[in-house]
């Protein structure tokens, strides 16, 4: 969608709340849901009775999860003829992007896609990512950014240095082991306080009202959340971290993957390897790059032995001041030859 900072700025998102009030989100408990139009926003936001090629849907009860909590917006379609392209919130009203043509009063059948529960894997291996940083590193880990896609995760938190590879294997190993014990997650509505009593991680800065969600995997991870989760920890699949980096001064970024993503990264790089092995005629890489290696240390070294061999047989003449070498050498060798009588002529 191409709604610039000026069109949201000036959208009618007060007429449409003092008007409709907000809408209700159904989409813990629902993918998809008969719902009517209740209102309808134009591209630059303003209230109309009905679009024709796309803008903004408000829907009475709404199944899409709106961007929210570094999660991605939901897509999907209404009455499978109207795509859905994005969801997000604007004072407090859930709003889906939509391409195609919808008049308000009608009623439709909303259908959030596949792409949630790929989003899902990824926000839950999150929290027990969270969950590891802790128990691994320590307790001054605090989250410092986050976001989740279908594809990928990027997680930003405080840490005062970089990560070496045992400490990372270490982690992706203990979210790991969290998945394959299949733990189910639970979630609850409480008040703010029972959720600290309880031991729920906020996130520093965040504003929270009276009641919070709280989202737990068993002992693991319990954090304060309104995001869209897997109902089981095996749903995640295998959990692989790509990189960490350093984000600014303390604060620390770990990327990762899983479920179909992990799988299909692990199914790239086995056919990487054997393309490797077939390229260097060795079926253990390693190996074969190492004698590659030496090869090529071995070749450098007669090639600089040949050259030596032949500048010391050629007969340099000086004639009228200037020494002049006549000689049959290979015309590859020339220009190496030159610049090193070069080097030696200006040697003192």
């Amino acid at each position: 969608w191409k709604g610039s900072g000026d069109a949201i700025a000036n959208g009618d998102f007060k007429e449409l709340k003092e008007s409709f009030g907000v809408n209700n989100f159904v989409g813990y408990e629902h993918k998809s849901f008969k719902s009517k139009v209740i209102a309808l926003l134009d591209e630059d936001f303003k209230i109309t009775q009905e679009i024709k090629t796309s803008g903004w849907v408000m829907l009475d009860n709404t199944p899409f999860y709106p961007q929210s909590g570094g999660q991605r917006g939901d897509e999907g379609t209404l009455n499978d003829t109207i795509r859905v392209t994005d969801t997000k919130k604007f004072l407090d009203i859930n709003l889906s992007h939509i391409e195609g043509k919808v008049k308000v009063g009608e009623s439709v059948e909303a259908i959030v896609d596949d792409v949630r529960m790929q989003t899902a894997k990824h926000h839950s291996a999150t929290h027990l990512l969270h969950a590891a940083l802790r128990e691994i590193l320590g307790s001054h880990i605090a989250q410092a950014g986050s976001l989740v896609e279908e594809n990928r995760l990027r997680f930003d938190f405080s840490h005062p240095q970089a990560l070496n590879n045992e400490e990372l294997d270490m982690i992706e190993a203990w979210v790991n082991d969290k998945i394959d014990k299949s733990i189910p997650s639970i979630t609850n509505v409480m008040d703010i306080q029972s959720a600290k009593d309880k031991g729920a991680m906020a996130l520093f800065g965040e504003k929270y009202g009276d009641e919070v969600r709280v989202v737990e995997f068993s002992d693991s991870s319990i954090e304060l959340c309104g995001g869209i989760h897997v109902e089981n920890s095996s749903q995640i699949g295998q959990f692989i971290i790509l990189k960490e980096s350093g984000v600014s001064a303390g604060v620390r970024r770990i990327e990762a993957i899983c479920g179909k993503e992990a799988i299909n990264f692990s199914k790239n790089l086995r056919v990487q390897i054997e393309e490797i092995k077939s390229e260097l005629k060795n079926q253990d890489p390693i190996n074969g790059i190492s004698k590659l290696k030496e090869q090529v240390k071995s070749l450098k070294q007669e090639l600089e032995n040949s050259l030596n061999s032949q500048k010391s047989e050629l007969d340099i003449q000086e004639i009228d001041g200037v020494s002049v070498v006549i000689a049959e050498i290979d015309s590859g060798d020339i220009k190496t030859m030159i610049d090193d009588f070069k080097i030696d002529s200006i040697k003192p």
